[in-house]
């Protein structure tokens, strides 16, 4: 069964409020991930996933992975990303402007980005591809567009 989890930043008490089950070592290392420092004013985390998720990477791995996906939306203009998935894949879904249909064939690019006047080095996609790679998974642009973007990381 499922649990959804919404992670929202109270701006009044800048701390995480947390609705929801939590249970599996590796929801609850995703959810420390996420609760540190990654939600903030007007942006919502949601998580949709089963109680107990087992996914064959290191904690480590998968925190960088998000990290860097919700990083992403938020700098990108999203007010919401969900994380939603099962047992060999998570699916990363956000509500932000989407990237340009000209970009998107080089966004796993080492040093590629779109956003070097703000400070972007092109580097974490590039990273989070060879995190999944080197623990046997996969991360994927699935698709993007005006409504939003969605990433795949499949195990």
């Amino acid at each position: 069964s499922h649990d959804l989890l919404l992670l929202q930043l109270d701006p009044g008490l800048d701390r995480i409020e947390a609705h929801g089950l939590a249970g599996g070592e590796a929801r609850e290392h995703l959810e420390f991930a996420i609760a540190d420092g990654l939600a903030k004013p007007g942006f919502t985390i949601a998580l949709d996933l089963p109680r107990s998720l087992a996914l064959g990477m290191t904690s480590d791995a998968l925190a960088a992975i998000a990290t860097t996906l919700i990083e992403n939306s938020a700098q990108a203009g999203a007010s919401r990303i969900a994380i939603s998935g099962g047992q060999a894949s998570l699916r990363f879904t956000d509500n932000g402007p989407g990237i340009a249909p000209a970009d998107q064939p080089r966004i796993f690019e080492p040093f590629f980005t779109s956003k070097r006047s703000a400070g972007g080095t092109g580097l974490g996609l590039a990273i989070a591809r060879s995190l999944a790679e080197a623990q046997g998974g996969t991360l994927a642009l699935v698709k993007s567009g005006a409504s939003g973007s969605v990433f795949a990381l499949t195990l």
